[in-house]
């Protein structure tokens, strides 16, 4: 019995599944057809919705769901009369026909609370077409919509329905076939499931259906491409296990060199504790280990190279292949949007006939695919903006006609996708927004103060309609009020970490852009140092990065700005806008100081940080229930070291920037002399690298292109000495190591810092290099900018 509920259960949730299409179709297809349809295609329209509810007749009668089984032949019979005549509707015959599909989902939500509804309460809901309510054939012949038919009884426990009745004492059924259709093959006598005859129990009876759990439909392809990448990471593990064993001989072996040397040891510290000439044992036992050691220590070697090429090549084939998993993970969770604009066509029409409205609702973009859950926090901002745009935003046809308007209003729904974002707007071509009636609201709610009012622009105006318990409407509807419930909107998009904007044109109409992200998985982020702090922005909303001469930053009011692309734009320093820094201690002239330019919803943004760091693919995490809301953070991710980094909000910043703004106070520009290097090189591909480099650090930089250049300018130049000296080793005339011995070696600059950067890696030139008196020692091929800049800070401040 267990078994059979398990699978009456499984049965009703595939049946649901069906279900959720078939009305889907039908809603759409009945707003199409009263639209009006193309007369070339309104045929295959008609016989669309009658194949939906013929289909869905036939699926309700296999799981022996009689009621709705009932309704959709009802809804089939209209159908089929459109089908053998050309019917002209009426918009009630179209209001009796969405009437019929409402009630299949209300039937069906009854079902999955375990209270079905009564054969009463359906017919209030979805009546016959009545008899007197006739409609117009195009030949003037006057026909009416068929009554319900009621369900044959011939057919109730037929081969149409599923559950076989059997005559088993046990009144038990087979189950014959796994599918839904109008016909079902005759009964197997070699496989067969045992359920309950639904002849011998009542539905009611059946324990209550439980909705099935949150699932998503995903492709096949999608399926097999992360199949594909699932066994690429197999691979991976594969080489890791080898790797580890590697490690594990190179440990042994490691193991086995201490113990020589534990034995070497005692005769050597004899050695050195009783001084003089070692004794021949003593002798014999320390040569023989160091002969040992440097076979030893030149396999090792290899061995570590061969192992550090090995990681290196599975660390690129283990981030691709993760790259690839999540990439294949990211799609299985996106939905085209336009199973979300779906949701909206009947209840725009809906709302318009109950305001005696005429409504055109146009859908635009809806193949865009979007995570699912930004679909789910997207359906309420979206329904409260298209009920006020037909409530308040859309006239009447009467009032349409006076403003010269065409009778018919339009509202479009439209989504396009901007790199990683999606833009959803929300138009319509109605009376628009009265600014002066949102600031007259907002004083009378006491959102605003009367000063407050007085300077507020058009801009922030407007956006006062997302505040809770704004309305201008003059009287309460039922349905909404220009503002009423906008405060949804700025909640969802809050969670989304995303934008609104308005634009408004009074007696035209507006546009409400909605800025998302595409999902909410994972986010590209530039890591920033501001006030000694570690922060990210979204990459997304980062459109360049810039080091902009503190000499260059020009004032506009009172105000320090900056030109990107010949346009002044406002600078803004990101340690006052997030309270990590009072104020910015002066800089230089030629200071490049970090700049990163945000692009949101077309508005650009200059925030000055401290440094770049790096760009990296996130995982953002909440700030749990204690931090739930945090100002200007979205949330925070983990760095690959352990640190948490918390995740700007882009959307707070603006309010931030709007609220204070003395974050944008002018900066102190002095004429501080900036710190100097010189550079010694040959390569003028290196010179030139490393001068570039420096500069944009803001250091003056003098290159030399040989030692003794450098020496002989050092010796002669009394004015003012550098505050380091970046060098090659191997150079003409004098190298690296000669260079640093006599700068070491002169009294008046012995006190500089001298940073060898070459290509000898060895350990015998590293030693040779701090023999020579270099502070430090950087390897060419894993030269890295960040720590040359890191090195010479470390030893000039």
């Amino acid at each position: 019995m267990a078994r059979a509920d398990d699978m009456r259960r499984e049965l009703m949730s595939i049946f649901q599944t069906e279900l959720d299409e078939h009305l889907s179709l039908l809603n759409q297809g009945l707003l199409a057809l009263e639209q009006g349809a193309d007369p070339a295609h309104r045929a295959d329209q008609i016989n669309t919705l009658f194949r939906a509810a013929h289909s869905l007749k036939g699926a309700a009668r296999a799981v022996n769901l009689k009621d709705i089984a009932h309704l959709a032949h009802r809804l089939e019979d209209a159908l089929d009369a459109l089908r053998q005549q050309d019917i002209t509707l009426l918009p009630r015959d179209f209001d009796w026909m969405l009437a019929g599909v409402d009630t299949l989902r209300v039937a069906m939500d009854g079902h999955l609370r375990g209270a079905p509804l009564s054969d009463e309460q359906l017919e209030t809901r979805f009546p016959p077409a009545p008899l007197d309510s006739p409609v117009t054939v195009s030949s003037g012949v006057s026909v009416q919509l068929p009554p319900a038919a009621s369900l044959p009884k011939e057919l109730e426990n037929s081969g149409d329905a599923l559950l076989l009745k059997t005559a088993s004492s046990k009144e038990e059924a087979k189950v014959t076939a796994t599918h839904f259709s109008d016909h079902v093959a005759a009964p197997s006598t070699t496989t067969a499931t045992t359920l309950p005859s639904p002849a011998m129990e009542e539905v009611t009876a059946v324990p209550p259906l439980t909705v099935a759990e949150d699932t998503v439909r995903v492709a096949t392809a999608k399926l097999d491409g992360l199949m594909d990448a699932l066994g690429e990471l197999l691979v991976a593990r594969m080489r890791a296990d080898q790797v580890f064993e590697q490690s594990r001989t190179l440990e042994q072996r490691m193991q086995d060199w201490q113990k020589k040397w534990r034995r070497t040891r005692p005769h050597h510290q004899r050695w050195q504790k009783r001084g003089g000439p070692p004794r021949e044992g003593e002798w014999r036992m320390v040569t023989e280990f160091l002969a040992r050691h440097e076979t030893d220590l030149n396999a090792l070697s290899v061995d570590l190279s061969a192992l550090r090429v090995q990681l290196t090549h599975d660390r690129n084939h283990l981030q691709r292949v993760t790259d690839e998993l999540q990439e294949g993970i990211r799609k299985t969770r996106m939905l085209p949007i336009h199973s979300l604009f779906a949701l909206f066509p009947r209840m725009v029409r809906d709302l318009a006939h109950e305001r005696g409205k005429d409504i055109l609702l146009q859908l635009e973009g809806g193949d865009i695919e979007v995570d699912r859950q930004v679909l789910e926090l997207s359906k309420d901002p979206l329904t409260h903006l298209l009920r006020n745009a037909v409530d308040h935003g859309i006239e009447t046809p009467d009032q349409r006609r006076a403003s010269g308007k065409s009778p018919r209003g339009i509202i479009r729904l439209r989504a396009a996708q901007r790199g990683n974002h999606l833009v959803i707007e929300v138009a319509d071509d109605g009376r628009g927004i009265d600014p002066n009636a949102v600031r007259q609201a907002a004083l009378k709610h006491g959102l605003i103060s009367a000063h407050e009012a007085a300077a507020l622009d058009e801009e922030a105006t407007l956006n006062l309609i997302f505040r809770a318990g704004l309305s201008t409407a003059r009287q309460v509807s039922a349905i909404s009020g220009r503002g009423v419930g906008l405060d949804v909107v700025r909640t969802n998009l809050e969670q989304m970490r995303g934008l609104a904007r308005i634009a408004n044109q009074p007696g035209q109409g507006v546009v409400f852009s909605l800025l998302l992200p595409l999902t909410l998985a994972t986010s590209q982020v530039l890591l920033v140092e501001t006030g000694s702090q570690i922060v990210a922005l979204p990459a997304t909303h980062v459109e360049r990065i810039l080091r902009v001469p503190a000499n260059r930053i020009g004032q506009v009011d009172g105000q320090p700005v900056i030109h990107v692309e010949g346009r002044p734009l406002p600078l803004l320093s990101l340690a006052r806008l997030l309270r990590l820094s009072a104020v910015e201690p002066p800089m230089a002239g030629e200071v490049r100081l970090p700049v990163a330019v945000l692009n949101v919803l077309d508005k650009r943004l200059v925030l000055q940080v401290d440094d770049f760091l790096s760009t990296q693919e996130v995982i953002i995490k909440p700030l749990g229930r204690q931090l739930r809301r945090v100002r200007n953070v979205a949330g925070v991710t983990v760095l690959g070291d352990g640190r948490l980094v918390p995740v700007l909000n882009v959307a707070d910043l603006v309010k931030t920037i709007q609220r204070e703004p003395t974050a944008a106070a002018p900066l102190r520009v002095v004429a501080i002399e900036p710190q100097r290097i010189v550079v010694v090189d040959d390569s003028i591909t290196t010179r030139t690298l490393e001068k570039n480099i420096l500069e944009s650090a803001g250091y003056e930089v003098r290159v030399f292109a040989d030692g003794q250049e450098a020496w002989d300018w050092l010796r002669r130049d009394d004015s003012r000495l550098p505050d380091a000296i970046v060098s090659d080793v191997n150079m003409p005339r004098m190298d690296g190591f000669a260079l640093a011995s006599a700068v070491k070696g002169d009294s008046r600059l012995a006190r500089l810092p001298i940073v060898l950067v070459t290509s000898l890696d060895s350990p015998e030139d590293r030693l040779q290099g701090m023999e020579a008196g270099a502070d430090a020692y950087i390897v060419k091929s894993l030269f890295d900018q960040r720590e040359l800049l890191a090195v010479i800070k470390r030893f000039i401040e």
